[in-house]
C-alpha cells in the first residue's frame, strides 16, 4: 500500500466519515489490506465505531495484523471482532495484551490461543509487569515452571507481591528459594521476602530438597 493512500485513509478516519472511509477502502484493488490499515488508524485514534463498517471488507488471513494493534491498545471489542479474520492462534496478540495488563482482551484471546507458546511468554510478560489479574487468568493454562520459573523470579525481582502469590503454588519452590528470594531481597522488596519466608520455602542449601540423596 503506497504512502499516498495511507495518508488519505488517515485523514478520512480522523474526520470520522464512516461512509467515505468505507468507500475509499472498497475502491482499492486490495480492499482487505486497506481496511486493515484503516482499522489500525481507527483503533489508535479512538474511533472504534468505524470498525463496524470496515470488518465486512476483511478476508480470513493468517496475519495477526491488526488484531495485535487491538490487543496492545486494550480494545476488547475490536479484539472480538477481528479474531475471525486474523491469526488468533499465534500468541503475539496475547503477549501484547498480557504485557499491557488488558485482562478482557486476554480472556477473549484465550478462546483461540494457547498461552503455552514460547515457554509461556504471555505469563512471563504479565508477571514481569505486575498485572496480577492477567496472571490469574493465564496461570492455569500456562507452564509456570517454564525456563526455571522465570515468571515467578521476575515477579520477585520487581516486587509484585500479588503476582508472586498467584504463581508460587504452580512454580518451582527450589528455583524460588535459590533465585526468587535473593532477587526480592537484593531489590529491597520486604513484603515479598516476608511472604516467601512465611510460605516455608525449601532451604536451597538442603541437598535432599534438591533431589540428591543425603550424605552418609
Amino acid at each position: 500500500m503506497d504512502q499516498a493512500l495511507k495518508r488519505k485513509i488517515r485523514q478520512a478516519v480522523k474526520q470520522g466519515s464512516e461512509t467515505y472511509v468505507t468507500s475509499l477502502c472498497q475502491a482499492q484493488s486490495d480492499s482487505d489490506a486497506a481496511a486493515r490499515y484503516a482499522i489500525e488508524v481507527a483503533i489508535k485514534s479512538g474511533k472504534e465505531s468505524l470498525i463496524d463498517q470496515l470488518v465486512p471488507l476483511l478476508s480470513k488471513s493468517f496475519s495477526v495484523y491488526p488484531l495485535d494493534v487491538a490487543a496492545k491498545a486494550g480494545s476488547a471489542r475490536a479484539v472480538e471482532q477481528l479474531m475471525a479474520f486474523c491469526d488468533a492462534e499465534d500468541d503475539e496478540a496475547l503477549v501484547l495484551a498480557a504485557r499491557r495488563g488488558h485482562t478482557e482482551c486476554v480472556k477473549r484471546l484465550l478462546k483461540e490461543c494457547s498461552p503455552l507458546q514460547h515457554d509461556s511468554l504471555a505469563l512471563y510478560e504479565a508477571a514481569r509487569h505486575g498485572h496480577a489479574d492477567v496472571v490469574f487468568q493465564l496461570v492455569l493454562f500456562s507452564d509456570a515452571k517454564a525456563q526455571d520459573s522465570r515468571a515467578l523470579i521476575a515477579a520477585c525481582r520487581e516486587g509484585h507481591l500479588e503476582v508472586v502469590k498467584h504463581l508460587l503454588p504452580y512454580s518451582s519452590k527450589i528455583q524460588c528459594a535459590q533465585h526468587g528470594l535473593a532477587a526480592a531481597a537484593e531489590n529491597n522488596h520486604v513484603e515479598v521476602v516476608e511472604f516467601l519466608i512465611e510460605a516455608g520455602l525449601p532451604d536451597p542449601e538442603d541437598t535432599f530438597s534438591l533431589g540428591n540423596p543425603p550424605a552418609h
